[in-house]
């Protein structure tokens, strides 16, 4: 790892990474099944410290990751794919998760419903909106600090919420549930970054 990357590392994921995650997870777990084993495939995994620090508070839960950029340095069981294609047959898995992933996809609606045809139960997806231009260059900017130097694939397709609902509508999947106002960081830190840019949603195939 070069020096400006350990320190962008240390001024930045270590303060505020485990809080953030520990935010989201508080936010995700009464949203899943609550089921005493689950199968879960992390898509877009990264650095897996999200599905590492779930698997903490859900030991007997079986969460591995699939990733077009394998990091050495991933906290679970991670394989390459090819980012279109996820390899595994239908209803594989109880649960698929993409945090923050889709934003960073060539095609997010492939990804999507491909994430959808492998998980028997359900998507978790963590996203973000962009419902006018100021959003989107305040969530520009927050990629540009967070993964600038990581090589992680920006594309910058941050959706207003009415096209995230077209977009869930088209895949015909329902949102079971869904948060809109999330604490992220802190008080301080969310007025800036935190505000209505961030949602989570959990959703299910609609059953012909």
């Amino acid at each position: 790892m070069s020096l400006l990357k350990k320190l962008h590392h240390h001024l930045l994921y270590q303060p505020f990474g485990g809080q953030q995650n520990n935010n989201l997870i508080r936010d995700m777990l009464p949203m899943l099944p609550m089921e005493e084993t689950l199968t879960i495939l992390d898509i877009g995994s990264g650095t897996g410290a999200v599905a590492h620090q779930l698997q903490q508070q859900k030991p007997h839960w079986n969460i591995s990751g699939i990733d077009v950029l394998v990091r050495e340095e991933c906290a679970i069981p991670c394989r390459p794919y090819d980012g279109t294609t996820i390899p595994l047959e239908d209803n594989t898995v109880d649960v698929a998760m993409l945090i923050n992933v889709l934003h960073h996809c060539d095609d997010p609606a492939n990804v999507l419903r491909e994430a959808a045809r492998v998980a028997r139960l359900g998507v978790i997806v963590k996203d973000h909106y962009a419902n006018n231009s100021f959003d989107f260059w305040n969530l520009k900017l927050m990629e540009w600090i967070g993964n600038g130097l990581t090589g992680i694939n920006q594309p910058y397709h941050f959706l207003a919420k009415k096209e995230w609902d077209t977009l869930f509508a088209q895949l015909r999947l329902i949102p079971i549930d869904r948060k809109e106002r999330m604490r992220i960081y802190n008080r301080f830190l969310d007025i800036f970054f935190g505000r209505n840019l961030h949602f989570l949603a959990w959703l299910k195939q609609e059953r012909s």
